[in-house]
């Protein structure tokens, strides 16, 4: 995973082409790409979903499978219908120490 990023990014500050364009001859498709760690609403779909049962669960990503379109969240379970928040975090927590940082001013 981290190569396939590496090849999307620049390599250089002073050039800005990416070892996929050298390769390929085109910009890198970049769309696709999400944060990592972020909020994933695994969608369910009506045909399988009973009355009082909810649409979709909330999970984390945690990246991507060797497939395109397949997405990893925290149990690794590949999934394709999701919808991705992208927001900030509410909150960043110190990993030394006891103090966290509100980004809701």
């Amino acid at each position: 995973m981290v190569a396939y990023h590496m090849n999307r990014a620049p390599k250089q500050k002073e050039t800005s082409t990416t070892p996929y364009e050298e390769w390929f001859g085109k910009r890198p498709p970049i769309e696709h790409l999400r944060a990592f760690s972020c909020d994933v609403y695994i969608l369910f779909p009506d045909l399988h979903r009973k009355k009082f049962v909810p649409k979709a669960r909330k999970v984390v990503f945690v990246g991507y499978a060797s497939n395109y379109n397949i997405f990893r969240k925290h149990r690794v379970d590949e999934v394709t219908d999701v919808k991705f928040s992208e927001s900030l975090p509410k909150r960043l927590v110190f990993i030394g120490g006891e103090e966290d940082l509100n980004l809701n001013r």
